[in-house]
């Protein structure tokens, strides 16, 4: 399957494409399921040459699979004794060969497999790894522009930058940002959209990856600094300083990168300050001060109204449930 950079999908080599002094081509693994549907599933590669150029490709294809069943399950071996393979059945053990089951997700979702390797799977897709297959119940993602720090949506206090697409995220794009820090308690903020609500309970997380500043924290304000940090070179849970933070995690994923989350429950009165991101390169609490120029890597924040933290939900303007 072939596609130009536009994303369109050409046949004959040019259909749609429009010819220039570079030619650029991109192949996708494509599934076809549910009443002729493409779903574009993956990029496998991206050749890039000239006009008029002779090209020696060879491709190979293996293990085709034609099924009836609206996802496609584990690899089925067909065999005939050396022969053409003719048509089996089989049973097995995993989770995610359920066959003709009825499955709806509005939007886009990630699922991580056992190698820590996070997976975007599009709407109405089930998150199915080789962790098996991942089923939540509903929640929003409150905060918006949820990888693009550099939005104005976040605020920047205390001479916080922001700089965009720095850094592979852990979906493997390049799309993680950088966070440098220009005095004490530099952090970026946002307030969840609509507001907090009293006494609720909301699980916050977010990825981040240590630079020169090898602690990462969440903080809170509601007339009364609240702060937990974490250690994000080892992978520790440092130190608890307030009253509204409980149950915090870091969980290791590829590439250097940590999940942080923490459960925040809000007071039955007062104002909050928006949810404070701050990195450093030492622990943070109410007397942190941070080395000017330290830096650390961000991507995938998120606030959602529940006890525990889901898969990430990626936002850009609006809330994305």
């Amino acid at each position: 399957n072939e596609n130009n950079s536009g994303g369109t999908y050409l046949t004959g080599g040019s259909t749609g494409a429009t010819i220039t002094s570079n030619i650029t081509r991109f192949w996708y693994t494509r599934t076809l399921s549910g009443g002729g549907t493409v779903n574009n599933i993956g990029q496998i590669f991206t050749f890039t040459g000239t006009l008029n150029q002779p090209i020696d490709m060879t491709l190979r294809f293996y293990a085709p699979q034609f099924e009836r069943t609206k996802y496609p399950t584990t690899w089925i071996p067909t065999y005939n004794n050396g022969l053409p393979g003719i048509a089996v059945s089989s049973s097995s053990n995993n989770i995610a060969d359920i066959g003709n089951f009825s499955f709806t997700r509005p939007s886009i979702g990630y699922a991580e497999d056992i190698n820590g390797n996070l997976s975007l799977f599009y709407g109405n897709i089930p998150r199915i790894t080789n962790k098996g297959f991942l089923i939540e119940e509903s929640r929003t993602n409150l905060l918006l522009q949820s990888q693009t720090f550099d939005n104005a949506t976040w605020g920047k206090y205390i001479g916080m930058t922001a700089t965009a697409n720095t850094t592979v995220a852990p979906n493997g794009t390049l799309t993680a940002d950088r966070l440098t820090v220009n005095g004490a308690h530099s952090r970026i903020e946002q307030t969840p959209s609509g507001g907090w609500t009293h006494s609720t309970t909301y699980a916050c997380s977010v990825y981040v990856k240590a630079g020169t500043a090898t602690h990462a924290a969440f903080g809170f304000y509601n007339g009364s600094d609240h702060w937990i940090s974490y250690d994000i070179s080892k992978g520790l849970i440092e130190t608890n300083t307030g009253t509204v933070f409980t149950n915090p995690t870091i969980t290791s994923v590829i590439g250097g990168w940590y999940r942080i989350s923490v459960i925040i429950t809000t007071p039955a009165s007062g104002t909050f300050s928006g949810l404070k991101i701050e990195v450093s390169d030492s622990l943070i609490n109410f007397s942190n001060v941070a080395t000017t120029g330290v830096y650390a890597d961000v991507w995938g924040a998120q606030l959602e109204v529940g006890s525990f933290p889901t898969s990430y939900i990626p936002t850009t303007s609006a809330t994305v449930t």
